[in-house]
């Protein structure tokens, strides 16, 4: 190899390593993330909503509590002579003791998980307020475009009528000058 194409070698390298350490450090978008705060906003929510943060844990302790005690004694007869010698009943003492276990227990919620979801109940409720007031609108509208039709067609029987006595005149005027005291 020359030193000419040992130098555009070197060079070439160079440059292809720089160029792959910029794209390897360059383009992380895990930094982007971070860097931006409402890129980071919309992770934290897509992860909340997912559960990633869910800390909604269950401690049981284990509590007791001494209730009551009770001595019981327990005895036979006291003496008893049998054949010149004397035997004495042996007495027992017992102490029943009643205890309770209580147990608590204790839930720790996730709270930012309970925002975001009342937030989108929220924007929920207002899509729901949205959509009436639209609908409310087109009915608005329809009774108003039933009210232009029904003044049309009243419109259009009234011509109707003025045309029929136009093209029926003759035999009206007749009709009418037979029955009518009045003559026309």
């Amino acid at each position: 190899m020359s030193k000419n194409t040992r130098a555009i070698l070197i060079i070439f390298l160079s440059v292809a390593l720089f160029g792959m350490l910029a794209l390897m450090y360059g383009c992380n978008p895990v930094k982007k993330v971070l860097q931006d705060t409402s890129k980071m906003k919309q992770v934290f929510d897509k992860g909340v909503e997912l559960g990633w943060c869910v800390n909604d844990s269950v401690y049981v302790s284990d509590t007791t509590i001494l209730l009551d005690t009770l001595h019981v004694i327990e005895s036979t007869t006291d003496t008893l002579k049998v054949d010149s010698v004397v035997y004495i009943t042996k007495t027992d003492y017992k102490t029943i003791t009643k205890t309770v276990t209580i147990r608590d227990t204790t839930v720790v919620t996730d709270n930012s998980r309970i925002n975001l979801l009342q937030k989108e109940l929220q924007n929920k409720g207002n899509e729901i307020l949205l959509f009436q007031e639209k609908l409310t609108n087109s009915v608005n509208k329809i009774t108003l475009i039933k009210k232009e039709r029904n003044k049309w067609r009243l419109y259009f029987f009234i011509l109707l009528t003025i045309f029929g006595a136009f093209l029926f005149r003759k035999p009206l005027k007749f009709l009418i000058n037979r029955v009518s005291p009045i003559k026309l």
